[in-house]
């Protein structure tokens, strides 16, 4: 009798282990929230999750999805990496760069919004910043010269 329900108990989580790999690409026992935010869970990271970024230059906008679960995950590790700041002490490049959405789809719920600035200070949540990594700064301008993903405009 032992056996069989351990055995009960080893085939539901692998079923739901499997569920969760394949229907999320956020784990929830390693799942964080950003500094200074509550509200994102790792459920709401859904398989379609991606990231909608909008680059600001003189010219137009360029906008861009980014589909790939590995570059998601790599994002929002790095947001979770950095730390509030507050904004009044980087006077220096404050235009935007880039304001990014992690969307659930293409045009799905806005899970997490981020508005970047040039000096790497970053609106996550209202009046909550962060100063975000180094290495996702250099990574938001490496796709932005390589074009990555351009996704067309409703007007174009």
């Amino acid at each position: 009798m032992f056996k069989k329900i351990s055995l009960f108990i080893l085939a539901t989580l692998i079923i739901i282990s499997g569920y969760i790999h394949f229907m999320y690409p956020m784990s929830p026992i390693s799942f964080e929230s950003m500094p200074g935010s509550n509200k994102e869970n790792w459920y709401d990271f859904k398989k379609s999750a991606g990231i909608e970024l909008e680059y600001w230059n003189n010219e137009e906008t360029e906008i861009y999805w980014i589909g790939d679960h590995e570059d998601l995950r790599f994002v929002y590790e790095e947001l979770v990496k950095s730390e509030v700041v507050n904004f009044e002490d980087y006077p220096d490049n404050r235009e935007r760069f880039v304001w990014f959405l992690i969307r659930n789809g293409l045009r799905g719920e806005i899970v997490q919004p981020v508005d970047l600035m040039e000096n790497g200070i970053a609106e996550t949540d209202e009046g909550i910043y962060v100063k975000i990594t180094d290495d996702l700064y250099d990574y938001l301008v490496e796709l932005q010269e390589k074009n990555y993903i351009r996704m067309p405009l409703d007007d174009e």
